[in-house]
C-alpha cells in the first residue's frame, strides 16, 4: 500500500470515526431561512469556541441535514476557506464563506455567493457530489474542493501540491476543534 493511498485512508477514517463517535442530532434552527440580520438564537454574539457565528451556525445545520455531511466538517472548511468570512474573495477568484469558484457557483445555480445561506447550501452541495464522486472518501473529496476535480483524478489521488497537503491538515486540526466545542474534550 503506498503513502498516499494510506493518508488517503487515514484521513478518512479518522475524520468519520471522530464525527460518528460524538454524533448527536443537531438542534433544528429556528428558521431555515433566517438572515444575519435576525439571529437564529437568543444572543447574535459569536461564540468564542465557534469557527463560524451562530446564524451561520443554522445555515450549516440546515446544510448538514440537507446533504448528509457531519455539520463540524462543514463548519471545519468554512473556517480554513474563509475564516467565517461572507465578503470573502481568494487571489483565485473564490467567493463567500466555502470559496466557491465562480464557474463553481455558476453550475450549482447560485445567484448570489456572498450570500451567506445559499453560499453554504451549495457548498455543501459541491462537497456532497464530490464526496460521492471519490465513492465516500474524505480526504479525496476535500482535496478535490481544494485543488480542483479534475487535479484529484489526474494524480489518481490527492495532488502532490504543497497548498493541498497543508489544507487537508487545517481541515483535520479545525474539524478536532469543532468536535470539541460540540461535545467537549473526547
Amino acid at each position: 500500500m503506498t503513502t498516499k493511498v494510506r493518508l488517503v485512508a487515514a484521513l478518512t477514517a479518522v475524520l468519520l470515526l471522530r464525527y460518528y463517535r460524538f454524533a448527536e442530532a443537531p438542534p433544528l434552527p429556528r428558521s431555515a431561512h433566517a438572515t444575519d440580520s435576525g439571529p437564529l438564537h437568543a444572543d447574535n454574539e459569536r461564540d468564542p469556541t465557534r469557527s463560524v457565528s451562530q446564524p451561520l451556525d443554522g445555515y450549516v445545520h440546515e446544510a448538514s441535514r440537507a446533504y448528509i455531511i457531519p455539520a463540524p466538517l462543514l463548519r471545519a472548511v468554512i473556517h480554513v476557506e474563509s475564516s467565517g468570512e461572507a465578503g470573502a474573495v481568494s487571489e483565485k477568484g473564490a467567493q463567500g464563506l466555502m470559496q466557491l469558484m465562480p464557474e463553481t457557483a455558476e453550475r450549482l445555480g447560485v445567484t448570489d455567493p456572498f450570500d451567506p445561506r445559499e453560499n453554504v447550501l451549495a457548498g455543501a452541495r459541491y462537497l456532497r457530489f464530490l464526496l460521492d464522486a471519490f465513492e465516500g472518501d474524505a480526504a479525496l473529496a476535500l482535496a478535490a474542493y481544494n485543488a480542483g476535480e479534475n487535479a484529484v483524478v489526474r494524480h489518481r489521488g490527492i495532488p502532490p501540491y504543497p497548498e493541498t497537503r497543508q489544507y487537508l491538515s487545517r481541515i483535520a486540526k479545525q474539524f478536532d476543534l469543532e468536535l470539541e466545542a460540540d461535545h467537549g474534550s473526547p
